[in-house]
C-alpha cells in the first residue's frame, strides 16, 4: 500500500499507463507509415511519368539507328547504288 492506495490499484495504474503509451506508439507509427505510402506513391507516380518521357525519347532514338543499321546493311549486302548519269539533252 502506498499513500493509502492497495497494491491492486497501483498495478491496474501501471497497466493502464503501459497499455496508454502502447497506444500512443502503435497510433504514431501507424500515422508514420501512412505518411511514407503517400509519399512513396508520390514519388512513384513521379517516376513513371519521367520514365515514360524518357522511353519516349529512346524510342526515336532507336528508330533513327534502326533506320541507319538498315541502310548499311543494304549497302553491304546489296552493294552500293550505282552513281546515276546525267541523261544530256540533245
Amino acid at each position: 500500500m502506498i499513500d493509502g492506495f492497495p497494491n491492486a490499484q497501483i498495478i491496474a495504474a501501471l497497466i493502464a499507463v503501459l497499455v496508454a503509451s502502447y497506444a500512443a506508439f502503435f497510433g504514431w507509427l501507424v500515422t508514420s507509415i501512412r505518411g511514407l505510402r503517400r509519399e512513396m506513391h508520390a514519388l512513384n507516380r513521379e517516376t513513371r511519368q519521367d520514365l515514360g518521357s524518357r522511353i519516349d525519347a529512346l524510342t526515336g532514338k532507336v528508330d533513327g539507328l534502326v533506320i541507319a543499321v538498315s541502310r548499311l546493311e543494304g549497302a553491304v549486302y546489296h552493294g552500293l547504288p550505282q552513281p546515276r548519269r546525267a541523261v544530256s539533252e540533245q
